[in-house]
């Protein structure tokens, strides 16, 4: 009650200075070279104001931000897609020497249905480009439409290694429509060990943050960053299954126990091994007893287990 009080006489200044930051500068000036300021960028300090020019060059190294566009009267949303911005994949975000070129390794038939929004009635900000070119990055900051270029210099490497290199991990080897940053994917697995969160509700955060207007029109991309962060359910064919790991950062352990020690899975299930009385027992009596459970050494940096490094606090 003491902070409220304190602040209550400055309540109308402050309600006044959030009012002031939705109306555009007086002028309304590119911060840069003078210009029209038509592009506002909601995550640059001081929420800047540039020209076209000047929006694409000062975003050549932070293509995920989010842009407002003047349309006469107030700023809406929009993005750096729409503002020309190119998201160049090799030489460090520099043009390719070759000249580039678009994903020449989709084919028709995925280039026409590849997109599963309906786009009726759509802001332009929300309408994927049905071009090659364009990549659904999804960021931090939300879901953006790319326009990409890929490098193309003899020897070049395949373009889902290319954005492997440039921080984004694609969701497929080949025709790569969409790709995810590290840093969503760390945020995520933060979210779902911290919070509980699921992939389905953390992507719907993404696709709120993308629009909290129209966030049904945002790609939903949900399934893809469940397959990319591993995090599956019980397969129906298991021998099918394409596994990680070789076993060698492991006790023997029930098959559900060896994807949790993996990081493939959160486990939920009761052990039916006799050996892992320690495991299907944590709630039980543990006085005099320092440490129980399962323990292992990993890398505090990645999260690595270091290999024959797992005990049963209880057998030592």
């Amino acid at each position: 009650n003491s902070y409220l009080q304190q602040w209550l006489p400055h309540q109308r200044h402050y309600l006044a200075i959030l009012l002031d930051m939705e109306a555009p500068p007086e002028p309304r000036d590119c911060i840069l070279c003078g210009a029209d300021g038509i592009f506002r960028c909601t995550e640059c300090a001081h929420r800047l104001v540039f020209c076209t020019m000047c929006c694409q060059a000062e975003h050549k190294h932070w293509p995920f931000h989010r842009v407002e566009q003047w349309n006469g009267i107030f700023f809406e949303e929009s993005s750096l897609q729409l503002a020309g911005l190119v998201l160049h994949v090799g030489h460090g975000g520099k043009h390719c020497p070759a000249g580039g070129c678009s994903n020449d390794e989709v084919t028709t038939e995925e280039e026409d249905d590849w997109e599963d929004v309906d786009q009726d009635g759509c802001p332009p900000n929300l309408q994927a480009p049905k071009n090659r070119s364009c990549l659904i990055v999804v960021h931090t900051s939300g879901i953006h439409y790319c326009n990409v270029q890929y490098c193309r210099c003899p020897g070049a490497d395949d373009s889902h290694i290319q954005l492997m290199q440039a921080g984004m991990f694609p969701a497929t080897t080949k025709a790569t429509r969409t790709a995810f940053t590290f840093q969503v994917l760390d945020d995520f697995v933060r979210d779902n060990v911290e919070c509980g969160t699921s992939a389905m509700n953390f992507y719907s955060k993404l696709r709120r943050i993308t629009s909290n207007a129209f966030p049904h029109l945002v790609p939903d991309r949900y399934r893809e960053l469940l397959r990319v962060a591993r995090e599956h359910m019980h397969p129906k064919d298991a021998g099918s299954e394409a596994w990680l790991m070789d076993g060698k950062g492991y006790m023997v352990a029930s098959q559900p126990y060896k994807e949790y020690l993996s990081g493939t899975k959160n486990v939920v299930e009761i052990s039916d091994c006799s050996n892992h009385q320690a495991v299907n027992q944590a709630n039980a009596n543990q006085q005099q007893l320092t440490s129980t459970g399962i323990g292992g050494c990993a890398c505090a940096q990645h999260g690595c287990f270091v290999l024959h490094a797992m005990v049963d606090f209880q057998k030592g």
